[in-house]
């Protein structure tokens, strides 16, 4: 991802954290910034449940996600309070942070971003099909 694009989705990041839901929710916080920074990073491979048991949770290594479903409780929680933020902006975000159903990887959905290059709106993620939309990419449309 480019530097503009990553640093664009830090300070989106940062002013989600900033709200009071969040403040008063160090966990949810912490599990936020893990999974976008982690993504940021190209470390994807990072964003799972285990992971974020010990990292986020700090459970122990012994930790089970068949007999432990806290991690899934706390992304339910997060996506909840993720989407009352943006329901609640009064401006609209020019980025959109999103925890998929089914996993713990964020997406980046782009709204205002007419000052991004194409190229760099090549990493942002495609709000209909939640595919990756890569630089090289091409699109088959039906009749």
């Amino acid at each position: 991802m480019e530097n503009q694009y990553k640093e664009v989705v830090k300070e989106q990041l940062k002013r989600i954290l900033s709200t009071r839901s969040f403040v008063n929710s160090p966990i949810l916080s912490k599990f936020l910034s893990f999974v976008v920074l982690e993504k940021l990073a190209n470390r994807e491979h990072r964003i799972k449940e285990y992971t974020i048991a010990k990292e986020v949770l700090r459970k122990e290594n012994e930790f089970n996600s068949h007999s432990d479903a806290s991690v899934r409780i706390h992304a339910i929680r997060l996506r909840k309070l993720l989407n009352e933020y943006y329901d609640n902006a009064i401006e609209k975000p020019g980025i959109r942070i999103e925890i998929p159903k089914g996993g713990y990887r964020p997406t980046f959905n782009a709204h205002n971003f007419p000052e991004l290059s194409v190229k760099e709106q090549a990493g942002l993620t495609s709000r209909d099909t939640g595919a990756i939309i890569q630089e090289d990419s091409i699109c088959i449309v039906p009749f």
